[in-house]
């Protein structure tokens, strides 16, 4: 096992490659307190100060391009919509260099053969984040529409930063961009996937309270015999959650009560 774990700005975290979220974990589930306390957080900071928003844990080499997300995917796809927002109004206001600065450098990047790739892909089954929040305003496909939860959530969080932000300046815009880049995480990475979700067990502080079902899921994975890969766990456990009413979830409830 190899674990590394260091202090980095969110541009450095999204400058390092690609990052996953698969899709065996929960659905985006941020509502407007969430995003409002993080956009109160960014109003109390200077454009050239740092503010810690805890630890994020990856399966993946430090040193490496590609990560899973294991801990953090509330936030960093939070800051991804918030971002998306920002260079969506540049572009708006006909600040192209502003939005490219944005798009190209955080939100896209490109591989050794000069193909683009999103930064933040979200394994999941639906396609909001990718073909609309992330994508350039005369790229976003506008025929796909929210069905999940997750999704619902996703488009309401892009369009709530949209109504807050459309009426600010260009320095207000890009101070609040400086402001994002300068958050600060422990960027936790873990070669092992289930030494990774053992990290998670303990780090796991901030961000939207995790539920007993997320706690006994991780707490399974920590457990599981360690392999170069866990698709057998994790399509048992989708295939539990996907079965299990609202008397289940009580159960869970109440079992890790």
């Amino acid at each position: 096992m190899e674990v590394e774990a260091h202090s980095q700005l969110i541009s450095n975290v999204l400058s390092k490659g690609k990052f996953i979220i698969p899709d065996y974990q929960r659905e985006y589930d941020w509502d407007e307190s969430e995003i409002v306390e993080l956009l109160e957080d960014l109003e109390d900071t200077k454009p050239n100060e740092s503010y810690f928003i805890g630890h994020m844990v990856f399966e993946g080499k430090f040193t490496g391009n590609e990560f899973k997300v294991i801990d953090g995917q509330q936030r960093i796809t939070t800051i991804t919509i918030l971002l998306s927002v920002i260079r969506d109004l540049f572009y708006a206001k006909s600040l192209n260099n502003l939005g490219d600065g944005i798009n190209d450098k955080y939100i896209f990047a490109k591989d050794v053969d000069n193909n683009p790739f999103v930064i933040l892909e979200n394994k999941m089954p639906y396609p909001i984040l990718q073909a609309y929040v992330q994508s350039i305003p005369n790229n976003k496909d506008l025929t796909v529409k929210p069905i999940k939860s997750g999704e619902k959530k996703i488009l309401k969080a892009y369009d709530y930063f949209n109504s807050l932000l459309k009426n600010e300046n260009e320095q207000s815009l890009k101070d609040l961009r400086d402001k994002i880049l300068n958050l600060e995480v422990i960027f936790v990475a873990a070669t092992d996937k289930v030494d990774a979700h053992s990290i998670f067990m303990t780090l796991n502080a901030t961000g939207k309270d995790l539920t007993p079902i997320d706690l006994i899921k991780n707490q399974i994975f920590s457990l599981y015999p360690k392999q170069p890969h866990l698709d057998e766990p994790n399509d048992t456990w989708k295939l539990v959650i996907d079965n299990i009413d609202e008397k289940g979830v009580k159960f869970f409830n109440n079992y890790w009560s």
